[in-house]
């Protein structure tokens, strides 16, 4: 991301982009002129296409009597995925500040966790809460 904005601030600031541009051959400015325009006309029709599509979507919605309130409120009405809701906790920890914490197994260890499995203190099922029956 930090690369795309790069990009932009210079293309768009032509003290940043005749800089830049100082140093390259004329055939490569050329080449790169050549595919900026080939990627603006290519943007173009897309727009014109998309913006056509939309028109058409209005004028049958129009004919059809149906508003854009109507799509609207019709969304609200229509069935919602059903979440998978969250994983259970399977470890147990006491954090930094005392307080007990859960980790459900997933991403990233916690830092309690992890300092301890470093230092060898402690093995991850240590902190599991529901420990295997011996």
């Amino acid at each position: 991301m930090a690369n795309i904005s790069a990009f932009q601030r210079t293309i768009t600031d032509f003290n940043k982009l005749q800089e830049v541009c100082s140093n390259i051959s004329f055939d490569v400015l050329e080449q790169g002129l050549s595919n900026l325009s080939s990627i603006i006309s290519e943007r173009r029709k897309s727009e014109e296409n998309k913006t056509k599509k939309i028109s058409a979507v209005l004028d049958q919605l129009k004919r059809e009597g149906i508003s854009l309130n109507d799509l609207i409120d019709s969304s609200d009405e229509a069935p919602k995925r059903a979440s998978r809701g969250g994983r259970p906790a399977l470890y147990q920890y006491s954090a930094p500040n005392g307080k007990i914490k859960q980790w459900t197994g997933q991403g990233r260890k916690p830092k309690p966790i992890q300092d301890a499995l470093d230092a060898g203190t402690a093995t991850l099922d240590d902190f599991l809460i529901n420990k295997p029956q011996q």
